[in-house]
């Protein structure tokens, strides 16, 4: 448990960061990066998800390109996800909310007794 709470302390600081809180053109250009690197490296991480998870290398493959895809995904479309979204005056949602849940996602993902 110690672990979890670790990593949800480090998720809290990166979350209430300078990093977090500035510009977003830097971490979309991080994102695009990841993205070149790992088509760079392709079958090279192919090779190794095929060793590790006994994948047949083609499954590997291309579970490799989907990675890159959605890294690409969200560097090219985090502006539009995360930009305002204007309502009309009488319209109301309850529970709408643009907090970010992925740090308490990958929590719950281990705890689940589903998951279990």
């Amino acid at each position: 448990m110690r672990m979890w709470r670790r990593r949800l302390q480090q998720a809290d600081a990166l979350y209430h960061s300078a990093w977090a809180k500035g510009d977003i053109e830097p971490r979309l250009a991080v994102l695009h990066k990841l993205a070149d690197l790992i088509d760079s490296r392709a079958e090279e991480l192919a090779k190794i998800a095929s060793q590790e998870m006994g994948k047949l290398i083609k499954q590997s493959r291309g579970e490799v390109k989907l990675c890159a895809q959605i890294a690409r995904y969200y560097a090219d479309n985090a502006k539009s996800f995360l930009a305002p979204v204007k309502y009309p005056p009488n319209w109301v949602k309850p529970g709408l909310s643009t907090i970010p849940l992925a740090s308490y996602w990958r929590w719950s993902r281990g705890t689940s007794p589903i998951t279990s």
